[in-house]
């Protein structure tokens, strides 16, 4: 039997009669129930391959792949055939979707209860069960549980507790820190540790002290070690409130160039509002950006799997993660000491500058301050290398981003370089925006009293000048907005469709009195 493996190319096997024993436990029912499927070990490697799964072993594979396994006999061959048609509809433009992956069920959809080819029958059930009982993802899959155990414990008084003075001193140290030269924040990933370390704690030394408010139990801790669901929910809180608020922006340009001095409770019902707003449009959008299946988001992945490691340290995958995480703090936190304070210069490494120090034109092009940073190794600092989350965003779209700089670095130059709106009689690309004498420009200067524009005082000091990188980067934030717009309606027409229908459904169901009771 001959089938298409990863690179495109055939291999031929013979399928022998072995048989594969899975067991899984069905955590749902809260029994000791165990359910066995047999399964012929060829198709298994087989599907190993296709799935990206390279160490074909099938007597140590991976628990979301034996979950879906199991499944498979829970769906007939049309009812697979379904699945498969309603994703290759799906995910026909679903760039995180493996190409030989999506052949296979392109070609999979159109079988029919008549085919003889077992191998063929096996697969589409195989991945039919993967829609429907998993995620069509390996990323996804590595990183969530196949089961959900509805007994464990999450929201309670310690996770509370936990989450808002973790929140509380979290969000405090980033926006404090987020106006100093040297910016430094806590990221989701560093409370993730502190809070299973104080939850581990909580958990295992506070008493069990409790009491009850109309059958409810409040409890000071639960007879329970910290659990995975209470390391999500504290998480999730601490996210949703570690940034610092836009309004800061307002608060402090107020109070530092106009001296306006703003009231507590202004400042506060400002931030709150804003914030709210925020919450407003994640509810109305959820529907179009986090329900449909095709809707990855890929920079949560880490926090899921964070989560899944700490909670879960006897797992034999945990072990390796914990190794792995050793090894890489150990050494960040030695060599992060280099480029940081020993060898700034490893910083912003512009060695091709070095090559004629007083070339303007080479520092315009490979210069990383003021230039656009043309340089084949351009930083040995791992906050610069990880900017853009190479080893989280998808590599299609670091190419993408990649591309796109390089282009409009093209047009940068060509701006630059043709003198428009005097932009060469300034940096590159720099920030900030200038007078006609090249000084900074001083907005306060051309106020009034009131801080309004006076048109003497304006034509007596400069009108204002951008660089040509600034006036670049506004064009394409004036210009990005509409075209993602009018992108996401001709690329995604049918996922946005299809949710513009559940969101008028849900909107319609408003009118019925079930749907305000709780």
């Amino acid at each position: 039997m001959e089938y298409k493996i990863e690179d495109g190319s055939s291999k031929e096997i013979e399928i022998n009669k072995e048989k594969v024993h899975l067991e899984i436990k069905d955590n749902d029912s809260g029994t000791d129930s165990v359910e066995v499927t047999e399964i012929n070990t060829d198709f298994v490697t087989i599907l190993l391959e296709k799935l990206g799964y390279h160490d074909n072993n099938i007597t140590d594979m991976p628990d979301e792949l034996t979950f879906i396994l199991s499944c498979t006999d829970r769906l007939t061959l049309k009812e697979a055939v379904e699945v498969l048609k309603e994703a290759v509809s799906d995910h026909a433009e679903d760039e995180n979707i493996p190409y030989h992956q999506f052949e296979d069920w392109k070609r999979l959809s159109t079988i029919n209860d008549l085919v003889t080819n077992e191998l063929d029958v096996f697969l589409c059930k195989a991945y039919a069960a993967m829609m429907k009982f998993s995620s069509p993802y390996l990323e996804v899959r590595a990183v969530i549980d196949t089961t959900d155990d509805p007994s464990i414990p999450v929201e309670t008084f310690r996770a509370y507790f936990l989450a808002i003075v973790w929140s509380i001193v979290g969000s405090g140290f980033n926006e404090f820190f987020s106006h100093r030269l040297i910016t430094i924040s806590v990221s989701t990933s560093v409370i993730q540790i502190v809070l299973n370390f104080c939850g581990t704690f909580w958990a295992d030394y506070l008493p069990c002290w409790g009491f009850n408010i109309r059958g409810r139990r409040i409890a000071l801790n639960v007879d329970t070690p910290w659990t995975k669901k209470e390391q999500m929910f504290s998480t999730l809180l601490f996210a949703i409130s570690m940034g610092t608020f836009y309004t800061h922006y307002n608060i402090l340009t107020l109070k530092m160039k106009y001296d306006v001095h703003l009231g507590f409770g202004y400042q506060f019902l400002l931030s709150l509002s804003v914030q709210f707003l925020g919450f407003g449009f994640a509810g109305i959008l959820r529907r179009f950006v986090v329900y449909p299946v095709k809707a990855m988001w890929p920079t949560i992945l880490p926090t899921l799997a964070l989560n899944r490691t700490l909670c879960d340290r006897k797992n034999k995958r945990a072990k390796i993660q914990y190794k792995v995480f050793g090894y890489s703090f150990l050494f960040i936190f030695f060599y992060n000491w280099f480029p940081t304070y020993i060898i700034n210069i490893l910083n912003t490494f512009n060695w091709m500058t070095w090559i004629a120090t007083t070339n303007v034109h080479l520092a315009n092009i490979t210069g990383g301050v003021t230039g656009l940073g043309f340089n084949p190794i351009a930083s040995f600092d791992w906050n610069v290398l990880g900017n853009m989350s190479p080893l989280i965003v998808p590599f299609w779209s670091l190419v993408n981003q990649y591309v796109a700089a390089v282009f409009a670095a093209l047009i940068v130059v060509a701006v630059y370089y043709t003198n428009y709106a005097h932009t060469q009689y300034f940096p590159m690309f720099t920030q900030g925006i200038y007078t006609n004498t090249g000084e900074p420009y001083s907005v306060h200067k051309i106020l009034n009293e009131r801080n309004e524009l006076d048109i003497a005082k304006y034509q007596a000091y400069s009108p204002p000048f951008y660089t040509a990188g600034n006036l670049v980067s506004y064009g394409c934030f004036i210009v990005c907005y509409p075209l993602m717009i009018v992108y996401s309606m001709l690329v995604h027409t049918k996922l946005l469709s299809s949710s513009f229908k559940s969101f008028g459904k849900s909107v319609m169901a408003l009118r019925k009195k079930e749907s305000w009771l709780i």
